[in-house]
């Protein structure tokens, strides 16, 4: 009697060891048929980077000056990046400040939006603005079909208006973040504003 249970047992434990096998079998075939859905992956990669190549080669054969023109852009990349890498290195507190700048951001953004929840009149104000803009812009528009002289005109206005833009835009972070707590980070934020927009 404990013979044929011991034997019962040992095929059930035998059942389950192929169950096993089985499952690994199938687990093993999926991941062939996933490696090989990467292979593809990859070659058609590989296909469009040799494209890519071909259509840089023909672009630089047709524009000679061009080729010197991205060497030295690639150059200047890499150089970049070393100067990047080495400064946080050298600098490991400039992480940290970077990352109190986003914070920063972050709480500038809140209190924009806190002041536009208490002041909704603000907020209806800037839309009227951007209306008012709107409508000017469409006038702008057809001023300068009927008057194409007026459009150089135009034009240096927009640029000056733009360089007025940025002369507020500082005078503005000078003005919001002028206490001693903020200083540094106030040159800090007009440094980083400069650099994005130039």
């Amino acid at each position: 009697m404990n013979a044929t249970k011991e034997l019962r047992e040992l095929r059930l434990g035998v059942a389950e060891v192929e169950l096993f096998e089985l499952e690994l079998h199938l687990g093993l075939v999926e991941l062939e048929l996933f490696e090989l859905e990467l292979r593809l992956g990859v070659a058609e990669l590989e296909l469009l980077c040799v494209e890519l190549h071909l259509w840089v080669v023909e672009l630089e054969l047709a524009e000679p000056e061009l080729h010197l023109g991205v060497a030295e852009l690639e150059l200047l990349c890499v150089e970049l990046h070393l100067w990047v890498v080495e400064l946080e290195l050298a600098e490991p507190e400039l992480h940290l400040g970077v990352f109190e700048l986003e914070l920063f951001a972050s709480e500038l953004h809140l209190w924009v939006v806190e002041l536009e929840l208490a002041e909704p009149e603000l907020h209806l104000g800037v839309f009227e603005l951007e209306l008012f803009a709107s409508e000017l812009h469409l006038w702008v528009a057809e001023l300068e079909l009927t008057e194409p002289e007026l459009h150089l005109w135009v034009a240096e206005l927009e640029l000056f208006a733009s360089e007025l833009h940025l002369g507020v835009a500082e005078l503005e972070l000078e003005t919001r973040f002028c206490s001693s707590r903020h200083l540094e980070l106030n040159n800090l934020v007009i440094f980083v504003h400069l650099a994005c927009l130039s």
